[in-house]
C-alpha cells in the first residue's frame, strides 16, 4: 500500500490560519504558522492541520525586499498520524508576506508518527496563488509515501 500523488491544500491568508512573526536583526525572521489543511484546493473540506516553524534570512540583506532563504520544520497533523519534514528553499517576499516562488520543491520526510510511521517518501510542496480578487495564498502538498518493507 502507498499514499501516493495524494494532494493536501494550506492557505496562509485563510481566516483560520495563526502567524506568529517576530523580526531579529539583519533581515531574519522567525515565524510559526499554524492553520487548517484541506483535501480540495477551494478550502471546503478541513482533514487535518499544519503547523509550521520556519527562520527566513533575508540574503541580500538590504531593505527587506526580494528572495530570501527559507529553513524550518512542517508537520502535516492528520487523522492517521502526524507527516514531519525539515525544508529549506528560497523565498519571496510579496507585501507583507513572504511565500515558495510558484515552483515546486521536493523535501524528504524526516520523522513520521502513527500509521505512518512505516512509511519513507516526500512531500512536493508548490505555490498556486490565485489570481483572484482578494488573492487567495494557496500550498499544495503532494505526498508521495511508501510502507518500508518489513523483512
Amino acid at each position: 500500500m502507498a499514499l501516493n500523488n495524494a494532494a493536501i491544500y494550506f492557505s496562509p491568508s485563510a481566516t483560520s490560519t495563526v502567524i506568529d512573526r517576530v523580526s531579529g536583526t539583519n533581515g531574519t525572521i522567525y515565524e510559526t504558522l499554524n492553520g487548517n489543511l484541506y483535501a480540495d484546493s477551494t478550502l471546503t473540506a478541513i482533514i487535518g492541520r499544519i503547523a509550521v516553524s520556519q527562520t527566513i534570512f533575508d540574503i541580500n540583506d538590504i531593505n527587506m525586499n526580494g528572495l530570501f532563504e527559507t529553513t524550518g520544520q512542517a508537520t502535516l497533523v492528520l487523522p492517521a498520524g502526524n507527516i514531519t519534514y525539515i525544508f529549506s528553499g528560497q523565498t519571496i517576499k510579496i507585501g507583507n508576506n513572504y511565500l515558495f516562488p510558484s515552483t515546486q520543491y521536493t523535501f524528504n520526510i524526516t520523522n513520521t508518527t502513527g500509521v505512518y510511521q512505516s512509511m519513507y517518501g516526500q512531500v512536493t510542496l508548490q505555490s498556486i496563488d490565485t489570481g483572484s480578487v482578494p488573492p487567495v495564498e494557496l500550498r499544495k502538498f503532494s505526498l508521495a509515501l511508501k510502507w518500508r518493507s518489513t523483512n
